[in-house]
C-alpha cells in the first residue's frame, strides 16, 4: 500500500511531491487533510474538467473504468482523493506514469494529471473536495506594480 501526494513544480508542471508506504497494520493512518477554504492551484495547459462539486461540498463514489480507458490531461477545482480497490491504473502527470495497484491512494490537488487503465480495468473509491478556482491576486501584479 502506497500514499501518493501531488503537486507542482516551481515551473507549474504536475509531479509527485510525497511517496510513502503505507502499513496495512497501523490501526490508524491519516492520508490527506483538505483545510477550509483550499483553493485550487494555478492552471496547468490540461483541459479544464467540471466535475459539478461546489466549494466545500464532497461527493464521494465507487467508479469502475474499463481496461485500456485513457483520459487526456485535465484539471479540476477540487482536491480529488482516490484509492485503488482492484485493478491498475497510471496516473499521468507531466513527470510521467505513476502505476497504482490495489490499496495505493493518491491525493490530487486540482492540478494537471490523467489516465491509463490496465489491461484488467480498474475500480476507484473516488472522493471530490471542492475548492475555489484559483483567482489571481488583484490586476494580476504584485502591490508594488499596481496603477494608481
Amino acid at each position: 500500500m502506497r500514499l501518493i501526494r501531488t503537486g507542482l513544480d516551481a515551473d507549474g508542471r504536475s509531479l509527485v511531491i510525497r511517496e510513502e508506504t503505507l502499513d496495512p497494520a497501523d490501526a490508524r493512518i491519516q492520508l490527506f487533510n483538505v483545510p477550509p477554504g483550499a483553493s485550487s492551484p494555478p492552471p496547468g495547459p490540461g483541459g479544464a474538467l467540471d466535475l459539478g462539486v461546489k466549494p466545500g461540498e464532497v461527493s464521494w463514489l465507487l467508479r469502475r473504468l474499463e481496461p485500456a480507458y485513457c483520459y487526456e490531461m485535465h484539471h479540476t477545482d477540487t482536491v480529488d482523493l482516490h484509492l485503488v480497490l482492484d485493478g491498475s491504473a497510471d496516473l499521468i502527470l507531466d513527470d510521467g506514469p505513476h502505476q497504482l495497484r490495489p490499496g495505493d491512494a493518491v491525493a490530487i490537488t486540482g492540478i494537471d494529471h490523467g489516465w491509463r487503465v490496465g489491461p484488467e480495468g480498474c475500480t476507484f473509491a473516488m472522493m471530490f473536495v471542492g475548492t475555489a478556482p484559483y483567482r489571481l491576486p488583484p490586476y494580476g501584479l504584485p502591490a508594488e506594480g499596481r496603477p494608481e
